[in-house]
């Protein structure tokens, strides 16, 4: 790490994206990844952060994170504490879109599940419970929007998922890594 160079903290669920960016030399920055599975867990998630923060706060470099709003209640206030600067985005997928809620522009409704490179990763690793409990999780939501970030998608595994929540594929959005080097670049340049 090169501490001249901005310091990006992530969600996890944006890992191959964030580093096809700086692979094609579309961003110049340090990377930090936590575990998506920290989802799960408030408290946890909470304390990956702030160790996170911690630890590189005192380097005196510049330090954007790379969250939603809705990712943690106190999400805002977390980053804030340590002087780093968030992204615009309610959620790692808005991330995608290029954040300020263009989701809701998808979703007004806010009745869909979203499947996105990170997150099929993420779905692969956890346990599956039995499908009628799987089915009773999705029953409220209308139906599965693709978000394809870095090509296509796993139509397997996308058919697996939509087999397991009786839930359709509503949309299909290929939107690239444009709108994420949007609202990363907007968040560095507000450091």
């Amino acid at each position: 790490m090169s501490l001249k160079k901005p310091l990006i903290i992530s969600c996890g669920s944006l890992k191959k994206e964030i580093e096809e960016l700086l692979r094609t030399g579309s961003l110049d920055a340090d990377l930090v990844f936590l575990s998506v599975s920290l989802h799960m867990d408030f408290n946890d998630l909470e304390q990956g952060l702030e160790e996170e923060l911690s630890k590189h706060v005192r380097e005196g470099r510049k330090i954007v994170v790379v969250y939603g709003d809705f990712c943690h209640p106190r999400m805002r206030e977390i980053v804030e504490k340590y002087g780093a600067i968030k992204v615009d985005a309610i959620n790692c997928l808005d991330c995608l879109l290029g954040g300020k809620g263009r989701l809701y522009e998808l979703d007004p409704q806010r009745s869909c599940f979203y499947l996105s490179p990170g997150w099929i990763k993420f779905l692969e690793r956890m346990p599956t419970p039995d499908n009628r409990v799987v089915r009773r999780m999705f029953q409220n939501l209308e139906g599965i929007i693709i978000i394809e970030s870095l090509g296509k998608l796993d139509s397997e595994k996308i058919k697996k998922f939509a087999e397991n929540t009786g839930l359709k594929v509503i949309k299909h959005e290929i939107v690239g890594l444009q709108g994420l080097k949007s609202v990363i670049e907007e968040a560095l340049n507000r450091v």
